[in-house]
């Protein structure tokens, strides 16, 4: 019996021992799946930028159907069109592009600024994306690592990234507009949330 409780000790330690190497070979490997992730989105902005010579804006914003030179911002808690739904082409997601595609009148996927992009519930009538289509999941845009990984969020209970994109050191739909030593350097009209004429912000996925 001692013998067999000196094993039983003995194995017990063993395990003790594995399980937190077994834990970081884990996290290493999600790790590298993440870094894969990252490195494939990298990819599809370059793929992108190769056939449009240009990157994706971060939002698609709405246009002034009598001036299209004039851009405001979209219809409040109804979202606006990210850089992740433009990239799905170029992640092997054509067929979920030419749905979201479906939804729109012109194929940029730019629309005037009344119009109200995601649907918040299955019977709403005024989104034109419903939410089959927004709520699909895609794994380049999220990390093996994060806790959280259902879509769950009101008023828009989309799929969610774990991966953002840098609109520029400038605070967005917010009164005022901040350099990056954070002092306002405009007024309040200029970068307002219901006046965004000027949509670059310095960064890369700036509105658009």
């Amino acid at each position: 019996m001692v013998e067999l409780l000196v094993v039983i000790a003995i194995i017990g330690v063993l395990i003790a021992l594995l399980l937190p190497a077994v834990q970081a070979a884990r996290e290493a490997a999600r790790r590298m799946q993440c870094t894969n992730h990252l490195k494939q989105l990298a990819l599809a902005m370059h793929n992108h930028n190769d056939l449009h010579q240009k990157f994706p804006c971060g939002l698609t914003m709405g246009y002034n159907p009598s001036n299209h030179t004039v851009w405001n911002c979209p219809q409040f808690d109804y979202g606006a069109l990210a850089w992740g739904a433009r990239t799905l082409p170029y992640i092997e997601q054509q067929s979920l592009y030419d749905q979201v595609a479906q939804c729109f009148p012109d194929p940029t996927l730019v629309t005037d600024w009344n119009t109200y992009i995601f649907k918040r519930t299955p019977t709403d009538t005024k989104g034109i994306i419903p939410l089959s289509i927004s709520q699909t999941e895609i794994s380049f845009f999220k990390c093996p690592s994060c806790p959280r990984q259902s879509p769950v969020d009101s008023p828009r209970p989309n799929a969610k990234s774990n991966y953002v994109g840098l609109c520029g050191p400038r605070r967005m739909g917010q009164a005022d507009r901040r350099d990056i030593t954070g002092s306002d350097k405009t007024t309040h009209a200029s970068y307002s949330y219901a006046n965004c004429n000027n949509g670059d912000y310095g960064g890369l996925f700036f509105q658009g």
